[in-house]
């Protein structure tokens, strides 16, 4: 039989002097209150309750009027989409995608005036890019999915099919077909690049390394669908342009 003896412990937490018993419960109750908070701060980095959550309950009023589901309009874990679309060197699937491939054939690109990244013959988005103009170009239904069509409430007015018009991306979050204006994706940032262009970091560094999608750049170098905390879903803040330049030497 073991038997269990008050033992007279003492310590330091957080630079003060504990013992056993009433100072214990203390810092036990603090342990789980920073518990919480971490809980907290990590339940702030997901999708839930942002514009990318379409659910019923979602943060947008382009949203469902009877999903619940939050991961549904974007994944699926079974029956997923395995379309690759074209261009963009090596394509790249995004993991279990269940939104239909954006209808665009070809986008107009991106034009360097130095063309200095015209050399690397940039091609038509692929992969992680062309996932996300599958709605931001505004040619697909917001909720156009494998494996059925859900019902996309519009301005929190009316039922509409995802094919609907009204139901497709609008207002400054269309980026449209037209990307000769926006940042160009799904190209080689390589070592190559770097040199021929003179005022870009290199790419083994780990802070551009780890932007990069089988060595390209791609929408989601520069955003995390997953995590608004740096409004727009950047995964850098723009304060002092720290975005910007972590590729860019200025």
């Amino acid at each position: 039989m073991t038997v269990f003896r008050e033992v007279n412990v003492k310590g330091t937490f957080f630079g003060q002097e504990f013992k056993e018993g009433s100072d214990m419960k203390r810092i036990l109750m603090v342990l789980a209150i920073l518990t919480l908070a971490a809980s907290v701060a990590t339940m702030g980095a997901t999708i839930v309750g942002t514009k990318h959550d379409l659910s019923a309950t979602g943060g947008t009023t382009q949203r469902s009027t009877n999903v619940g589901e939050v991961c549904g309009f974007c994944h699926i874990p079974h029956a997923a989409y395995t379309g690759t679309g074209t261009g963009g060197g090596t394509n790249r699937l995004v993991p279990l995608w269940s939104h239909t491939q954006t209808a665009t054939a070809a986008f107009t690109l991106y034009t360097s005036p130095t063309g200095t990244l015209n050399t690397t013959t940039l091609t038509q988005p692929a992969g992680v890019s062309r996932a996300c103009l599958s709605c931001h170009d505004g040619t697909i239904g917001l909720g156009s999915i494998v494996g059925g069509v859900q019902l996309i409430n519009t301005a929190g007015t009316a039922r509409v099919t995802p094919s609907n018009s009204a139901a497709v991306m609008t207002g400054t979050a269309m980026v449209g077909t037209d990307l000769s204006n926006d940042h160009p994706v799904s190209f080689t940032y390589n070592a190559a690049l770097a040199t021929a262009d003179g005022g870009l970091v290199d790419p083994t560094t780990p802070a551009v390394s780890a932007m990069l999608f089988a060595g390209q750049v791609e929408c989601g170098s520069c955003h995390d669908v997953h995590n608004n905390t740096l409004a727009p879903f950047l995964r850098v803040t723009m304060v002092n342009s720290a975005m910007c330049t972590t590729c860019h030497v200025k």
